[in-house]
């Protein structure tokens, strides 16, 4: 699974202009404290132009701001895939060993951080 967009593609004033409202109404409210979370673990330099904190009804509330995939251009996008599915679009060999040899250090470094926390063998 990936994120065909994020905040990061875009500049915080592309963001300004594309972001939308994401519903706060108490049905909505416990799926977007989960999206939230898993947004935020991603680390993304642009996250807090998605955040607005106002201050509503006497209380200060976190607005929450959406992306849709037309904020970014076909050209962005395309690069985006190019970058996490090398392998399905069958782009240049050096490419495809590039990200095979990322994908093995990412997961060694998972490994070394399991093992030292005390992980099974």
């Amino acid at each position: 699974l990936i994120d065909l967009i994020n905040p990061d593609m875009l500049t915080p004033e592309e963001i300004g202009i594309s972001r939308y409202r994401i519903p706060q109404e108490k049905d909505h409210k416990i799926t977007n404290e989960k999206w939230m979370k898993n947004v935020q673990k991603k680390n993304y330099r642009n996250m807090q132009e998605l955040i607005e904190h106002k201050e509503i009804k006497g209380k200060r509330t976190a607005v929450i701001y959406g992306l849709e995939a037309e904020s970014i251009s076909g050209k962005r996008i395309e690069k985006k895939l190019e970058e996490v599915m090398v392998p399905i679009l069958g782009k240049k060999e050096d490419y495809l060993k590039t990200y095979e040899l990322n994908k093995l250090d990412e997961t060694i470094g998972k490994l070394i951080l399991h093992r030292i926390r005390g992980g099974s063998k």
